[in-house]
């Protein structure tokens, strides 16, 4: 039972988030209380139902913003750049929007092209269809390592069209450049990025019950991070989706110092993200795209 006295206190981070689903959970369970009445048991039936509901939405509250994106790709129409969104709409973990800098390749940076390093996987640049990242520097949690101050974690899309080529090749594709992907650290020493890659990608549904299919890999190794005040070498963990629907091949992945992951659950938020995916292409998608097999489940006509 929550306390329906709950005082608030002053905390950071996650601790915060999870401070303010409690309260959030206390308040709807006072109302619940207040609407429904107490001792009976068609009222306190409702009452469960209704608070198991608001228990499987808290964790959106905890982890992800508020606020939706339309992830975009950049055409070329009549040798001009134009922005052009997708209809692959999804919200992202806390801060990456507010706080974060949207990349594309040949982002400008103090008059100077960034790293594209910084913009695709290190490991992964030739991604197929990349379209757009999201970096987010935050505070190192490693206080030992204290010359850099800040960390970046990423959230990268690449979305292809689902007649240009076959889920197995895509798949394929993508392990076979982590498979073979180098590393070189700090001391100039080169050696592989991942000790291990999985033989298969692994299957999940976003949510668990009708939520959409995906496959997924996940991985941990060496890698280069664009850190401040320098860049530096270090453990981290990559997530990479795949979802493959009527449209779109969808690919979402999700970088971040190992450090960095447990102090913010980074990856986990990554995952609970792909669970508001909806997908409601433009009316000018360019032609050719003829379905590729049935819809995912919750996915727009």
């Amino acid at each position: 039972m929550c306390n329906l006295s709950c005082e608030p206190c002053f905390v950071s981070g996650a601790s915060a988030n999870r401070r303010l689903r409690a309260m959030a959970l206390c308040a709807a369970a006072f109302l619940l209380v207040s609407t429904f009445g107490c001792g009976t048991g068609e009222y306190n039936d409702r009452a469960e139902q209704r608070l198991q509901e608001l228990q499987g939405l808290s964790k959106y509250l905890e982890y992800l913003d508020n606020e939706s994106i339309d992830v975009s790709d950049v055409q070329m129409v009549d040798g001009e750049p134009q922005v052009r969104k997708l209809g692959v709409i999804l919200q992202l973990p806390k801060d990456i929007i507010s706080q974060g800098k949207p990349l594309r390749v040949g982002y400008m940076e103090d008059n100077v092209e960034v790293d594209e390093r910084r913009v695709k996987p290190p490991f992964l640049m030739g991604l197929r269809d990349f379209c757009l990242s999201y970096e987010l520097l935050v505070p190192n949690p490693n206080t030992r390592q204290s010359q850099h101050t800040e960390l970046p974690i990423y959230v990268y899309f690449a979305v292809s069209r689902a007649d240009s080529v076959d889920q197995e090749e895509l798949l394929k594709e993508i392990r076979t450049a982590l498979v073979d992907a180098r590393t070189i650290d700090d001391q100039g020493n080169e050696s592989k990025t991942f000790s291990v890659v999985p033989e298969d990608w692994q299957p999940v549904t976003l949510p668990e019950k009708d939520g959409q299919p995906w496959m997924r890999l996940q991985l941990e190794g060496k890698q280069y991070f664009a850190a401040v005040p320098r860049e530096i070498t270090m453990d981290g963990r990559f997530d990479i989706y795949v979802h493959s629907g009527r449209d779109y091949h969808v690919v979402v992945a999700f970088r971040a110092p190992s450090s960095v992951d447990d102090e913010r659950d980074f990856m986990t938020a990554g995952q609970i993200a792909l669970e508001t995916l909806k997908i409601d292409p433009p009316a000018d998608l360019p032609e050719g795209s003829t379905p590729a097999g049935d819809a995912a489940a919750g996915e727009s006509s």
